[in-house]
């Protein structure tokens, strides 16, 4: 398929200068369109998704024989950074035609190959098939909090209590209980992040009840035994504190 790029350059104006062959002044051009055409926005691509063959083997189980797990919506991504492999993205969850999923697929970042899904078979406390959930990672392993277990995004109070660890050398799933106060369960849009030892939720959209939006901010310190749950953080500084709002995100810097 022919690729266009997304912007094109604007023609150039030649004078009548013959000698100087230099581009005379476009006035229908701004400095800001001039600055963008400096450096020209990059083109998106895509490729071909192939699947790998433990994914290629689910796909055919009589199981997933009419319900695909692609395409789902409301699934949480997440990207792992490693010194030594590239970028690998985590999906997690999302539904399909009213089917909700837990299945973990792991895809890898190489410029040079086709992109290739797998499917990661896990074990232990394994997450409800749910949507919407928050995904963060930290020292190779995968932290999970919230979703969606049922279509209507109904009040579930042990998606705010829970927090599913997925450890990504041995591929096992561990439930931890966080007792306390803790965010509402059913928010949607908010953004999660892991630095430290902590795990950091922001602001979101509690469109089940009132559909108020926040710019709360919790932290979680998951290296704690004794005291173990979400601290809320108080607003320091109105003129600093980012406004109210949903759908955005979060990553370490």
């Amino acid at each position: 398929m022919e690729r266009k790029p997304i912007a094109a350059w604007p023609a150039q104006q030649f004078s009548a200068n013959a000698n100087t062959h230099q581009p005379s002044p476009n006035p229908d051009i701004t400095p800001a369109t001039r600055a963008m055409y400096a450096n020209p926005p990059r083109e998106w691509v895509h490729d071909l998704l192939a699947l790998g063959q433990a994914a290629r083997q689910m796909i055919a189980s009589p199981k997933w024989a009419v319900q695909p797990p692609f395409p789902c919506v409301g699934v949480a991504l997440v990207t792992l950074h490693s010194m030594l492999d590239p970028p690998t993205f985590f999906l997690f969850g999302g539904s399909h035609e009213a089917q909700m999923q837990n299945n973990l697929f792991p895809l890898r970042y190489v410029p040079t190959q086709m992109p290739a899904i797998h499917l990661i078979k896990t074990r232990g406390s394994c997450p409800s098939p749910q949507t919407h959930a928050l995904l963060a990672t930290r020292d190779f392993e995968i932290l999970l909090w919230g979703g969606h277990t049922t279509s209507t995004a109904s009040l579930n109070r042990d998606n705010a209590t829970l927090l599913y660890t997925l450890s990504l050398k041995t591929h096992a799933w561990s439930r931890r209980d966080v007792p306390g106060v803790s965010p509402a369960p059913n928010l949607h849009g908010l953004s999660a992040t892991s630095f430290q030892t902590y795990l950091y939720l922001f602001a979101g959209n509690n469109h089940n009840t009132d559909g108020s939006i926040n710019s709360d901010f919790w932290r979680l310190d998951l290296d704690l035994n004794t005291g173990f749950g979400w601290e809320f953080l108080p607003v320091t500084s109105e003129a600093e504190w980012p406004l109210p709002q949903f759908g955005h995100s979060a990553n370490q810097h």
